[in-house]
């Protein structure tokens, strides 16, 4: 499992560098400041301690048996949740689509995910060339429980 900081976390790792410009010339607001620092350090460590210990959500890819080009035709991906995270989740990611069915794949989200719940996702694409098409990896993005994973 990977972490990437939010949005969230960087406006306020961001804020907190430019409140720290105050201290340069108030120094009275330096304790202020270094108690920021640890709060916002502990809240992201304990946010990616519990987003690392959720089980991860399952993608499950649904093809048709065959395809013929330029005829359209559905993908879709299930993306399910174990259940034990005991909250909903906020999803989003893309599908890996070759150029050879769409000029990029389907991008989806950010979607609620309800705890033990499943989404379906459906695309239409048309192949534009005959053979046997490799699809690359659905990514799919989980956002911690705090929001700042």
């Amino acid at each position: 499992m990977s972490l990437y900081p939010t949005r969230t976390a960087v406006g306020a790792l961001a804020a907190w560098c430019a409140a720290s410009l105050v201290a340069v010339f108030w120094p009275v607001w330096l304790p202020a400041l270094v108690l920021g620092a640890a709060a916002l350090a502990l809240l992201a460590l304990a946010d990616g301690r519990a987003a690392a210990s959720e089980p991860a959500v399952c993608i499950e890819r649904r093809l048709p048996a065959f395809a013929l080009q330029g005829r359209p035709t559905t993908l879709g991906l299930r993306i399910a949740d174990p259940g034990g995270a005991g909250r909903a989740r906020v999803v989003r990611g893309a599908d890996g689509w070759p150029p050879e069915l769409s000029a990029d794949g389907p991008r989806f989200g950010p979607l609620v995910l309800a705890a033990g719940a499943s989404l379906q996702i459906e695309e239409t694409a048309r192949p534009r060339r005959r053979g046997d098409i490799a699809l690359g990896a659905p990514v799919v993005l989980v956002r911690s429980p705090l929001g700042l994973w």
